[in-house]
């Protein structure tokens, strides 16, 4: 009995060491497996308070969540704690927690990291830092830890009272510009935000009653509207804060300024613009004067070179029309209409322009919008070369119709004839 009993219980513990294994070797491969690391090149931290004459350090200092590094939570002696040494530059001596700024001294602040988990380390090389937005000194101070310090030399604060911002003021057809300048050393500067609203700190809005759109960068400016512009302030350094109290102008013009709804220390302002036209583009505008019917459409195009730059259509014997957003300059204005003669006008364009137009129908000699007999006789006597029934210019053009459809540039016998068939109602022209 007892023989069996201990064959069973051998059996029991070899069964267990069989199982015991496929588990261990599952284990360690996970181990081997669990090796990705991601190496940490640049550091920020914010939130140190910059020495004040006749304060005392403050030990604090923040990092960004989610990077992989933190502070570390060192105390040493009277001079570290919470990660976070002074150092006073200008008496070369490492300061204590019970000693005061002075003004006009440089003191060096040092904040120590850490990885923040297992999976993080910091590269040999190549490593960069900012300290409260300044770019800083950072060194690998050995596998898990590096120092980030920077100098800053100790001054009063500066209240900000006034502001002043300079944009690009909306003009018709432009698209928003979103560059701003602020006065140099004036303790205040553009955030540099970039998001689904802000371009550079700038935000363009049209205003429409109560309501605020946001602007497209890619949308052009409509003139007569109202455009508001946001802009983005904060202090150029520790050293400035804004006045609960700011004044603000933008292009010279009083603005409003408010805090920001993010960090009360910083503020935005904000300013409303009416759309003004294009300074270097004009409008030309008239009456185009044509006859036969006020049905068929009239074209009114400006040309250089030969060339259409503009144009715009109408209907009406007597329709105003206007071509806005034209460069100014100097161009060839042409007016067509079927069955009437295509007439051109010489325009300078310097300023917006009114240029009223005319356009006759084709064998209409004296220019009065009638195809009639005494048409036919002008043309004729021309064709006659009577030297003072010469035709020139616009009414040589109506006289010249014959052969229908491509005028020869002359005045003949022949047009003549036409023109008295379509003054007697045979419609040989049209």
């Amino acid at each position: 009995m007892k023989r069996v009993l201990s064959i069973l219980l051998a059996a029991v513990l070899l069964l267990s060491a069989f199982t015991a294994l496929p588990m261990t070797a599952g284990a360690e491969d996970a181990d081997l497996a669990d090796t990705s690391v991601t190496v940490i090149k640049s550091f920020e931290v914010t939130d140190v308070d910059a020495p004040k004459p006749g304060t005392m350090p403050a030990y604090c200092a923040s990092v960004p969540s989610g990077k992989g590094y933190e502070v570390q939570p060192t105390n040493y002696s009277t001079t570290l704690y919470s990660g976070v040494s002074w150092y006073n530059v200008t008496d070369e001596k490492a300061i204590n927690s019970s000693d005061r700024f002075v003004s006009g001294k440089q003191y060096k602040v040092t904040v120590f990291l850490q990885p923040a988990s297992l999976g993080y380390e910091f590269a040999s090389s190549g490593l960069t830092a900012t300290l409260n937005t300044h770019n800083a000194a950072v060194r690998k101070l050995g596998e898990g830890s590096v120092s980030v310090s920077y100098t800053f030399t100790c001054r009063s604060m500066t209240s900000v009272s006034s502001v002043s911002v300079t944009v690009t003021a909306p003009v018709a057809g432009q698209k928003p510009s979103y560059v701003s300048t602020v006065p140099s050393g004036n303790g205040y500067s553009v955030r540099d935000v970039d998001d689904n609203l802000y371009q550079d700190g700038v935000n363009w809005c049209i205003v429409s009653g109560d309501n605020y759109y946001s602007v497209s960068p890619s949308s052009t400016f409509v003139n007569g509207e109202q455009y508001m512009v946001t802009v983005l302030l904060k202090p150029t350094d520790e050293y400035y804060v804004f006045s609960n109290s700011v004044s603000g102008t933008v292009n010279g013009k009083t603005a409003a300024v408010k805090k920001s709804y993010t960090n009360p220390d910083y503020r935005y302002i904000e300013y409303t613009f009416t759309c003004q036209a294009n300074p270097s583009k004009v409008t030309v505008s008239g009456t185009a004067t044509s006859y036969l019917n006020d049905t068929d459409s009239v074209r009114i195009m400006l040309l250089q070179n030969g060339s259409k730059k503009y144009s715009t259509t109408v209907t009406g014997m007597n329709a105003a029309y206007s071509i806005p957003n034209v460069t100014k300059g100097s161009y060839t204005l042409r007016v067509e209409k079927l069955n009437h003669v295509t007439r051109d006008y010489s325009v300078t364009l310097s300023g917006n322009t009114t240029q009223n137009v005319t356009i006759c129908p084709l064998g209409d000699a004296n220019l009065n919008g009638k195809v009639q007999a005494n048409d036919a006789m002008m043309a004729y006597q021309h064709a006659q070369g009577k030297a003072d029934m010469q035709l020139t210019d616009y009414a040589f053009k109506c006289a010249d119709v014959a052969p229908v459809g491509e005028p020869n540039g002359k005045v003949q016998a022949a047009d003549a004839m036409l023109i008295y068939q379509q003054s007697q109602g045979k419609h040989v022209l049209y």
